[in-house]
């Protein structure tokens, strides 16, 4: 802290929380995308028998 000065050190203080902010809030949408995009296909996936018996498909 010395050799920056207080308002230096605050400064990047406080630009690395704005960056580790940015990084939680972008994994949280990547992990809410990925979630969605899991059930979607699981979604799917258990719908082609249904939709095999239901047209009668074999």
């Amino acid at each position: 802290v010395n050799q920056l000065g207080e308002v230096e050190a605050c400064k990047r203080f406080t630009r690395l929380m704005t960056i580790m902010i940015r990084v939680q809030l972008s994994s949280k949408a990547f992990r809410e995308f990925f979630r969605t995009q899991y059930m979607i296909s699981n979604i799917v996936d258990k719908m082609a028998p249904l939709m095999q018996t239901v047209l009668n498909i074999s």
